[in-house]
């Protein structure tokens, strides 16, 4: 902790209310003490002429001065990469099985990979280095051309959403680097992990304070403003980009800014190569046939395939050993079991796709958002192969005919009808010995016209187990 000595009279005590830790020395004439003086040095017997001579003592942010050094860690990788020839942030065409190789200072760093010189934690990720997916750059691309459409006085705001943990933060980070490279503009980061404090950039000097330190930013067109995980961010005329989870954005307090955002974004789940890239040069660590596993089961998002299992890691657990190599997995999956659990009739089924802001939080690690080549639109899909099975097996035959009838019914939700009777059709196939009747769909019917008509029978499938090649044949 940091002590300081003020002198206020009992008159002055309603300036305690409005005190904070960076306005000790203004609004209070404080003095910080010196360990290297004596205590009685500040505070002689014998001196009246003052009614109150009091400590003011200053606690430890311990969780600010971690955000400190590792922003400062971004300033460094940023100078490095200002001077260093070699830049090792491009756009890619993601070729996972052919990756250039390129230098980057003393290491041989692939071109989409960005690393602290010095392996320092970088903000927000806390990891020294970041996988740069091709969606990342692709949307900054777009950010930058939207921000420079306009008036200058047009008030710009832009959400980066989609299913949560797919990285959203690490977007808004390589949206920093990159911004910090390129343009000389000041940019104020937020971050939920501490969100009374914003930490300003103005070229590669950084600052941080409270939301009044920066006013002069706020009212500029000019300065960037990154929200990430922030729920109610402020409302202000800097080019504002917030990253931010479907629940998040369903919840009322953020609805007051939503009124104001037009341009909105969709990142899709991470694809099983960019996932073994990623694992290679960032999370070493984890395993690869585990990564698989999760990814099989949970679908493309870091943190199952990647965080958890390495916060297993991390206590001990040893992936060689069978026993300890299925607690990882399990301990990773959890979360998601258990938004498998609630799913138990068909109107858990249909909360994965209604995205109300209570089982959106269960249901966005069952259900995930693909955007499409714009990353505007996008379409719900089931997380894994694995999901989808476990959801067929817990609804049960009832459940199974009441789906139909719903579907025929419901008007709302279009992309959960299309999945649903995907999901009614696969389970008659799997499940029954039935008579179906196919009928032709004619793009442009005439009066005239005479739509085709099949029948086929499907017989119950034999089920039985492969185990080698041979049984295959």
């Amino acid at each position: 902790m940091t002590l300081w000595k003020v002198n206020i009279t009992e008159e002055e005590e309603s300036k305690l209310k409005n005190v904070e830790a960076n306005n000790i020395e203004d609004i209070l004439n404080g003095e910080k003490l010196k360990p290297t003086r004596m205590f009685r040095r500040y505070f002689p017997k014998g001196k009246r002429s003052i009614r109150s001579i009091s400590p003011f003592v200053e606690t430890r942010d311990s969780k600010k001065e971690k955000l400190d050094e590792e922003f400062s860690n971004i300033c460094e990788l940023v100078q490095h990469l200002r001077t260093s020839k070699d830049k090792a942030i491009t756009a890619i065409d993601i070729d996972v099985d052919d990756i250039k190789v390129v230098s980057s200072g003393s290491k041989n760093t692939p071109s989409n990979i960005i690393r602290h010189p010095e392996d320092k934690l970088l903000a927000v990720i806390e990891k020294p280095a970041m996988y740069v997916r091709e969606s990342y750059e692709d949307l900054r691309y777009r950010l930058i051309e939207l921000a420079s459409r306009g008036p200058k006085n047009t008030k710009h705001k832009f959400l980066v959403t989609g299913t949560s943990g797919v990285g959203k933060s690490c977007f808004l980070i390589y949206f920093l680097i990159l911004h910090l490279c390129e343009q000389d503009v000041p940019i104020i980061f937020q971050s939920h992990k501490n969100k009374e404090v914003f930490y300003c950039f103005e070229n590669l000097n950084l600052s941080s304070g409270s939301y009044k330190d920066f006013s002069t930013h706020w009212n500029s067109s000019e300065t960037w403003y990154l929200a990430d995980g922030i729920i109610s961010p402020e409302l202000v005329s800097a080019k504002t980009v917030i990253a931010l989870s479907p629940r998040g954005v369903a919840k009322d307090k953020f609805q007051e800014i939503d009124k104001d955002i037009v341009k909105k974004f969709n990142m899709s789940p991470w694809t099983l190569g960019e996932l073994s890239f990623c694992r290679e040069h960032v999370f070493p660590e984890v395993p690869q046939d585990i990564m698989q596993e999760l990814y099989y089961k949970a679908g493309g998002v870091p943190r199952y395939v990647f965080r958890r299992v390495e916060i297993s890691l991390h206590y001990g657990s040893d992936p060689k050993i069978d026993v300890e190599r299925q607690m990882i997995i399990y301990e990773a999956f959890e979360r998601v079991q258990q938004a498998l659990l609630l799913v138990e009739d068909f109107s858990g089924l249909l909360n994965c796709f209604t995205e109300n802001a209570y089982f959106i939080q269960y249901s966005s690690r069952l259900v995930h958002r693909w955007a499409d080549s714009s990353y505007i639109g996008f379409h719900l899909q089931w997380a894994s192969r694995y999901i989808q099975d476990e959801i067929e097996k817990n609804l049960d035959k009832q459940s199974w005919k009441s789906l139909l009838e719903k579907i025929q019914t419901m008007k709302e939700y279009p992309a959960a009808r299309g999945l649903m009777f995907e999901m009614f059709v696969i389970h008659l196939f799997r499940s029954c010995n039935e008579q179906f009747q196919m009928r032709e769909l004619l793009e442009d019917p005439k009066p005239t016209s005479t739509p085709g008509h099949k029948k086929f029978s499907l017989n119950k499938p034999v089920t039985a187990n492969i185990r080698t090649a041979a049984e295959l044949a």
